[in-house]
């Protein structure tokens, strides 16, 4: 109880409750969006949205490349140069999205020309978007959340009406597209905006050092992205686009409860950044992996024990498909739930070199699975690949973190005062 006692505390328990408040609305929005996709729009129409949607986030790490993480990171370790910290990467975007787009493009030209328009749309979508999350991130590691709940909630609302109202009197793949583009776009600018007028000026710079410094974390984006995609993309490749659907609609749903993690990850991120392995952080440590294995239990045992009313409820015609696949995938929620919040906590503590070979092993089970179950088991071999590749992950992470507080605090706690030294810095 002392331990769970210290996560919950002070202004880590403040930024956690309002990460929980405003992912638990986004789930909600998403809990309603669900439905309304899988009764108002054509079967095969869902199928091709959510293929798209994994075809565009395989390339996404071109765009950001997974670096995120490390300038939150700098940020929270070095506050007074937030805003030099932030640059970097701002400056990166101005080359990688149009490069991003490209690669999307001649991709989906190549391999789905049928659907080559749909995966445009989405992809722009999902680098506008990312614009969002970058500066979103900031919000977090200068501990500055109320602007990411107060953008956030007001987009999402704004976003629902407008798929209650467009899904309802006129349903068309392409309008829920424009509407999810205008999302994207307000979400975009709203923080950039808010980056300015509440933080810094922006500022632009090349710092070839981030991308060296960050090479792991973009090795670790680029293995996440494959692992999370392998399975729509292999459903929709030697399945159908229906399948696709079926699957996705029941992951969707499990990882509906994944903001749980990754908002408690996200507002330990700073503290534990900023100060490592210190008694305090050590208690609030435990205590965050306690609960989140505990709520990740319930979770599970509902899957099991409500798939079919809770399938029926959410998708109606096709809930005889997906409520086999949501009891099982439930299993996923214990494992996905220790595997965020301890793959972040190894990224706070300068440990993504360890995060790395799990998910180098991780990937490779998940990519030999799906290849081997899906031709023999269909949705459900996707299933057993991403419960085995999360389970190989979770573990090996588990054992990475136990090493590292095993060290005393002295020796957790101790950070080079060099490192954020501008000299040597690859910039004019």
């Amino acid at each position: 109880m002392g331990s769970l006692r210290a996560f919950l505390s002070g202004r880590l328990q403040r930024n956690a409750i309002l990460l929980l408040a405003a992912q638990s609305f986004y789930k909600l929005t998403g809990f309603v969006l669900l439905p309304l996709l899988s009764h108002r729009l054509p079967e095969k129409d869902v199928g091709v949205y959510f293929f798209a949607l994994s075809f565009a986030a395989t390339f996404s790490i071109i765009s950001n490349l997974n670096l995120s993480r490390l300038m939150m990171r700098r940020v929270a370790e070095d506050p007074e140069r937030a805003a030099e910290h932030l640059a970097p990467l701002s400056t990166l975007r101005l080359a990688t999205i149009p490069l991003y787009l490209l690669t999307v493009l001649a991709a989906a030209l190549l391999s789905s020309p049928e659907i080559w328009s749909i995966i445009a749309v989405v992809a722009l979508c999902t680098v506008i978007e990312d614009v969002y999350f970058l500066h979103a991130g900031y919000f977090i590691a200068r501990e500055r959340v109320i602007l990411n709940v107060v953008i956030g909630v007001t987009t999402q609302t704004l976003y629902l009406t407008g798929c209650v109202i467009v899904l309802w009197l006129a349903p068309s793949l392409a309008a829920f597209l424009a509407l999810n583009l205008a999302r994207s776009l307000i979400m975009a600018l709203a923080t950039v905006w808010a980056t300015g007028r509440f933080l810094e000026r922006h500022e632009f710079r090349w710092d070839l050092g981030v991308i060296r410094e960050g090479a792991p974390f973009l090795l670790i984006g680029v293995l996440n992205l494959l692992r999370r995609n392998i399975d729509a993309l292999l459903l929709g490749f030697l399945i159908s686009y229906e399948t696709v659907g079926h699957y996705q609609l029941a992951l969707r749903v499990v990882q509906a409860s994944l903001f749980i993690p990754l908002a408690v990850g996200s507002a330990f991120f700073p503290q534990l950044a900023a100060r490592r392995l210190d008694a305090a952080n050590r208690r609030a440590l435990l205590g965050g992996v306690g609960a989140l294995a505990g709520v990740g239990v319930v979770g599970a045992a509902i899957a099991a024990i409500a798939a079919v009313p809770l399938a029926t409820v959410l998708f109606g015609p096709v809930a005889a498909s997906v409520a086999p696949l949501l009891r099982w995938l439930g299993l996923l929620l214990p494992l996905a739930f220790l595997d965020r919040f301890l793959g972040s906590a190894l990224q706070a503590l300068g440990q993504e070199r360890l995060v790395l070979r799990a998910s180098v092993l991780a990937t490779i089970a998940s990519v030999a699975g799906n290849c081997v179950l899906i031709p023999l088991l269909g949705s459900f071999g996707a299933v057993w690949a991403i419960l085995v590749s999360t389970l190989i992950r979770m573990s090996i992470l588990a054992a990475c973190l136990s090493r590292q507080y095993s060290l005393t605090p002295a020796q957790s706690i101790s950070i080079d005062p060099g490192k954020f030294s501008s000299e040597g810095n690859d910039q004019p």
